[in-house]
């Protein structure tokens, strides 16, 4: 087995596992779509126009995309994005 194949299986282990909730549930670092939707109040389009424009950082997890509390500082205290809508 390769690194490659060990680092697949890992990703695997974890998915499959209650990890990424168990996280979520300690101190709320990571947040998913739904939760940046609900709490920017914007819907699905205007999420992903944010993440492929470079405005929001995320990792994607198999088909999960992830943002952690720092994606989401950054993104709010960006100078280039009005986000008086977020008030």
């Amino acid at each position: 087995m390769n690194d490659n194949d060990n680092y697949k299986s890992i990703i695997k282990t974890l998915l499959d596992s209650n990890f990424i909730s168990l996280v979520k549930d300690v101190a709320k670092p990571v947040f998913t779509s739904d939760d940046l939707m609900r709490l920017l109040n914007v819907k699905e389009n205007t999420l992903r126009n944010y993440r492929d424009n470079g405005y929001l950082g995320y990792t994607r997890l198999g088909d999960k995309i992830w943002y952690t509390q720092q994606d989401v500082l950054k993104f709010l205290n960006n100078p280039k994005l009005r986000h008086e809508q977020f008030a």
